[in-house]
């Protein structure tokens, strides 16, 4: 009997571990936006690996010099290493990654001398960190998923927001406290954003 043959679109799967408060970050932005936890953890990956200016910060890491997009990245042995355990706890999450993407990944695994299991890690902790590049998520998510005049609702309740508090609130709050208000379970964001705009009204 031969061997079975492998669909050329399999995606190569990653366990990274990371903090239990990053993880909570994710189940939360999965929860709001009901999307899975491995979809946004790939967008997220994908998103930074193609953002000219996160492999730069990244290169000061590299321990090895490397050539990406027709860029030559040099390395060095004496480079931080961002091969570290975290001094907290961790719990592990999957995700999974077009070919392509994962020999992206494994070229960085390759430069940083880690595993392609930290390089996620730290792909993650950047990205999720970084409440512009979480803005733009939901918002891309949103934009996707809304009509111009809900889209058009929501950023004049993120300006009333902003006008009323201290604090610069994002789309990343008002979409929690959408969450947070509507009596149905989230199955579908534009249902519960219609909710929310005809319960303020």
């Amino acid at each position: 009997m031969g061997q079975r043959k492998q669909r050329s679109d399999k995606k190569r799967e990653v366990k990274p571990y990371i903090s239990v408060e990053l993880k909570d970050m994710i189940y939360r932005l999965s929860y709001i936006t009901n999307t899975p936890v491995k979809d946004i953890c790939e967008f997220m990956c994908i998103y930074l690996i193609s953002n000219p200016k996160a492999i730069n910060a990244l290169s000061t890491h590299f321990k090895r010099d490397i050539r990406l997009n027709n860029t030559l990245y040099f390395g060095s042995l004496d480079n931080q290493s961002i091969n570290k355990r975290l001094n907290r706890p961790t719990e592990r999450v999957t995700v999974r990654f077009k070919q392509m993407d994962y020999e992206f990944i494994s070229i960085l695994s390759y430069a940083l001398d880690c595993s392609a299991s930290r390089v996620v890690a730290v792909l993650l902790e950047i990205a999720l960190t970084d409440i512009q590049v979480v803005n733009m998520y939901i918002k891309q998510h949103l934009h996707e998923h809304l009509t111009p005049g809900q889209m058009k609702e929501l950023r004049n309740i993120l300006k009333h927001l902003n006008r009323e508090s201290d604090e610069n609130s994002s789309w990343a709050t008002l979409l929690s406290i959408i969450a947070d208000e509507v009596t149905a379970p989230i199955t579908r964001i534009k249902d519960a954003i219609g909710e929310f705009l005809v319960n303020i009204k």
